[in-house]
């Protein structure tokens, strides 16, 4: 059904479909993909704009898309009514999207700014009425090869175990760290114990 307010069930095949997705885009034996299968989702109160959210272990989303109301799609696995010219999508936020693109978080993908690519499933705004499905030419998520795939699931883990607590510490090591700049100058060598 499609409506106002979502509910955790009404979330239960969105997931399903959402990781069948990421399948196609990651490969089915990625391990990216027991992370997205290791979430829990709530369904919660923004006061603003924000349709979700993502911390390591949990997928937050808002019960009213903002005030939009969410298209709940009952048929997920088609995206039939985004390409009829009038439907139940019409003006309402396609939850399937925002279910992926929180995922996308999840597994350690960031906002994409709008201007630049704003059809990428990871740009940081959504239109109603939308529905973004990636494909394997999206640079925003496609692995290189298994080695780049296994550094960026090394990450995510990382930032999985530390994300909420020192936001700092993920991104001077997932960052910074990777370069020549070092904000710190120490004097003396640092050790991060994890």
């Amino acid at each position: 059904t499609s409506g106002e307010i979502v509910t955790e069930a009404d979330l239960a095949p969105i997931v399903t479909e959402a990781i069948n997705r990421w399948k196609g885009i990651l490969g089915a034996n990625s391990p990216l993909i027991g992370t997205l299968y290791n979430l829990d989702y709530q369904v919660v109160n923004f006061n603003d704009l924000t349709l979700g959210h993502a911390t390591s272990d949990t997928i937050f989303i808002d019960a009213d898309a903002a005030g939009y109301g969410w298209f709940v799609d009952e048929t997920p696995v088609d995206d039939a009514e985004f390409t009829a010219e009038s439907s139940e999508a019409d003006g309402k936020m396609d939850l399937l999207t925002a279910v992926m693109h929180e995922m996308g978080h999840a597994i350690g993908l960031k906002d994409l700014n709008e201007s630049k690519d704003p059809d990428a499933l990871m740009s940081e705004r959504l239109e109603a009425g939308e529905r973004i499905e990636p494909d394997t030419n999206d640079t925003s998520i496609v692995k290189m090869d298994d080695a780049d795939q296994a550094a960026m699931f090394e990450e995510s883990l990382l930032a999985s175990t530390v994300q909420h607590r020192n936001a700092w510490l993920v991104e001077f090591l997932t960052e910074n760290a990777k370069g020549d700049y070092n904000p710190f100058e120490p004097i003396e060598e640092i050790y991060i114990k994890l």
